[in-house]
């Protein structure tokens, strides 16, 4: 199927080199919000690195600037801390395109660093009354 911009997009099943051209649509700015959700639809994982470089979707269209599809692959559960072979995040990246899009992802990613670290929490509480509770039927 056509991206709105003339860009070819694809199904797994429609072709092998699937994700490669999604992720250069998302590198070149040309990748839109219907493209992600016929992607998604298509069953495409949003946090799919470029393989040379690590580079998740989300760090492309931080990089293109695209305001819009970052917010829709963050909707998508796109990984705000995921890190590329420079071990950035999508907003860590230097070369951010535009400053809405680094400020979204800063606020974005800062949630979910809370979020993580609240699961952390919970695991390690788990895991301490886990401890407890087997040494008290000793």
């Amino acid at each position: 199927m056509a991206g709105s911009a003339g860009v070819l997009v694809l199904s797994k099943a429609e072709h092998p080199i699937f994700d490669h051209l999604l992720l250069e649509q998302l590198a070149s700015g040309l990748a839109t919000v219907a493209d992600i959700a016929r992607a998604l639809a298509a069953g495409w994982d949003p946090n799919t690195p470029r393989p040379e470089s690590g580079d998740t979707p989300l760090h492309l269209a931080a990089r293109s600037g695209s305001l819009e599809v970052c917010k829709a692959l963050v909707a998508s559960g796109a990984n705000l801390l995921a890190r590329n072979n420079k071990n950035r995040t999508p907003s860590g990246q230097r070369s951010v395109g535009c400053a809405e899009v680094a400020d979204f992802l800063r606020a974005a990613e800062a949630a979910a660093a809370v979020v993580q670290q609240d699961r952390w929490g919970q695991k390690l509480q788990q895991a301490q009354t886990a401890s407890a509770c087997a040494t008290q039927t000793l």
